[in-house]
C-alpha cells in the first residue's frame, strides 16, 4: 500500500510543478500578464542646480527666439529649513526614479547630482528624446510668506513655440496636480499658463512644471522636508502619470499591477501552493 500512495504523491508532485511552470509562463512570456508601464519612459527633471555652478550665459527662451534667458538658476531656499530648492528637488526627484521603476516604468533623469551643469534648453531636448512624458519638480516662493499650496505650470494655447502641445501638456499638470494635492494635502492652486518658460517652451513631449509647495511658508517649507511627507509627494506624483497615461494605479505604490501576474503575486501563489502541497504529504505519510 506505501508503495502505491508514493507514487500518488510522486504525480501530485509532477502536476503541482506543471502548475507552477504553467503559471510563470502567463505571467512572463505569453505576453498577457505585462506590465504596461514598462512601454512608457517618465522624464524627470529637479529643477535649478548648486549656486557654485555659473550657468549665468543665455540661451534662447524657445527655438528660434530673440529673448534670451539665463542658462539656470540656483532656486530659491527654505526660509525656515534653510533648505536650498535645488536639494529639495533632488531629494524628492530621485525618490520618484525609484519608486517609477518599481512600478515598472523606465526614467531618464536630467541630473542626479547638485553640481551637474546643464541649462534649461538641455534638459528640455535630452527628456524630449528619451522620454514620453516629463514633470519638472520645483518649489515656490513668494514675498508674502502666508501664501502656500501647490500648482502647475503649462504651455498656453498662444505659445509661439509649443502651442499645438497646450491642451495635452494642460490635461498632464491638471492630472498631476489633483493627484499631489489628494495625497498631501497641499492646497490645490491650479494650473498656471505660462509661456516665457524655457524648459517648457523647448519640450516635444506632455510635460509640466509641478511647484510642490511655498518655502517662503512655514507650514509647507517644514512639511517637504518630512520624510513621510516626500514619500506621499512622490505617491501622488506617481499616481497621477498613471492616470495621463490609462494606466490602474491601485497598487501604484507597491508595483504591482491590478492584472495580479506580477513577480511579487506570483510568488505568494507559488508559497501558498507549496505549503498545501508540504501539508498534503505529511497527512499522507503514513498511509
Amino acid at each position: 500500500m506505501r508503495s502505491v500512495f508514493t507514487a500518488k504523491n510522486l504525480f501530485l508532485a509532477v502536476c503541482f510543478l506543471s502548475v507552477l511552470l504553467t503559471m510563470g509562463v502567463s505571467a512572463e512570456e505569453d505576453g498577457t500578464g505585462k506590465n504596461p508601464r514598462s512601454n512608457y519612459t517618465i522624464g524627470i527633471d529637479p529643477g535649478h542646480q548648486s549656486e557654485k555652478i555659473d550657468m549665468s550665459a543665455l540661451e534662447a527662451n524657445g527655438p528660434g527666439s530673440s529673448v534670451m534667458k539665463a542658462k539656470c538658476t540656483s532656486g530659491t531656499t527654505g526660509r525656515f529649513t534653510g533648505v536650498p530648492e535645488y536639494k529639495l528637488n533632488l531629494a524628492v526627484a530621485l525618490q520618484l526614479r525609484d519608486l517609477l521603476e518599481e512600478m515598472g516604468y523606465k526614467t531618464v533623469m536630467t541630473r542626479t547630482n547638485n553640481e551637474t551643469a546643464i541649462s534649461n534648453k538641455e534638459r528640455a531636448l535630452l527628456v524630449s528624446k528619451k522620454s514620453d512624458v516629463c514633470v519638472r519638480i520645483h518649489a515656490n516662493g513668494s514675498d508674502d510668506s502666508s501664501v502656500s499650496g501647490a500648482m502647475t505650470m503649462s504651455v498656453s494655447s498662444s505659445n509661439p513655440y509649443v502651442g499645438d502641445m497646450a491642451a495635452e501638456n494642460q490635461r498632464l499638470s491638471k492630472i498631476i496636480l489633483d493627484h499631489y494635492c489628494r495625497a498631501t494635502g497641499f492646497s490645490n492652486r491650479g494650473v498656471m499658463l505660462v509661456d516665457n518658460m524655457t524648459g517648457l517652451n523647448w519640450s516635444t513631449i506632455p510635460n509640466t512644471i509641478l511647484e510642490m509647495g511655498f518655502m517662503t511658508n512655514r507650514n509647507d517649507d517644514t512639511l517637504m522636508q518630512d520624510p513621510d511627507m516626500q514619500k506621499k509627494m512622490v505617491k501622488g506624483i506617481a499616481e497621477g502619470i498613471d492616470e495621463y497615461l490609462g494606466i490602474d494605479s491601485g497598487t501604484a505604490s507597491s508595483g504591482t499591477v491590478s492584472s495580479g501576474t506580477s513577480d511579487s503575486s506570483l510568488k505568494k501563489k507559488v508559497i501558498r501552493m507549496t505549503r498545501m502541497m508540504e501539508n498534503y504529504l505529511k497527512e499522507t505519510a503514513g498511509q
